[in-house]
């Protein structure tokens, strides 16, 4: 497992150095042999990779996405925006400065946060949401309470706690 941490590695000498006979060289690691960076820096968003498992939380000082079927087991937060892809689990909070995307069949245990919008799609499980724009939730999402700092657009019949939206709130049939 990894630690969450942004921390880069420093380049080592590989003992798979082109220059080592191939019956000299190790075989190839799986994932319990060698930790790897599951923590990339790409474009303006730290990523992490798909499937990656992380023991604590993550921290992103700008954008983040958390790939599909990562397991983070702690809280999740970030600066600006943040997508979730389909699969994923956070056993702690989500917390975006910016918006956020929770991906289908994505499960948050506690409160979902935004300081923008934030959509919920097909599927997710969140504590609970409170944000400070528009919020969209899915057909099949479970969530506790939920509040909106603007509308509420409710598509389908998500399973939701008390309501509360400074906005309108819109029903949609799919």
């Amino acid at each position: 497992m990894c630690d969450g941490t942004f921390v880069t590695p420093t380049p080592e000498a590989s003992p798979r150095d082109s220059r080592t006979p191939a019956a000299m060289r190790p075989s190839t690691p799986t994932r319990a042999d060698e930790p790897r960076e599951v923590v990339k820096r790409m474009a303006d968003a730290h990523v992490v990779e798909n499937y990656a498992q992380l023991a604590k939380g993550v921290q992103a000082p700008g954008n983040l996405v958390i790939g599909r079927g990562v397991v983070v087991q702690g809280d999740v937060s970030a600066k600006g925006s943040i997508l979730i892809a389909k699969g994923a689990r956070i056993l702690g909070s989500l917390e975006a400065g910016g918006n956020a995307v929770i991906g289908p069949q994505t499960a948050v245990a506690g409160r979902a946060r935004a300081g923008g919008s934030l959509h919920v799609l097909d599927g997710a499980q969140v504590g609970s949401i409170d944000t400070h724009g528009d919020l969209l939730l899915r057909p099949g999402v479970k969530v506790g309470d939920v509040l909106a700092g603007g509308d509420l657009t409710v598509v389908g019949s998500p399973a939701t706690g008390r309501v509360g939206a400074k906005g309108r709130i819109v029903r949609r049939q799919i």
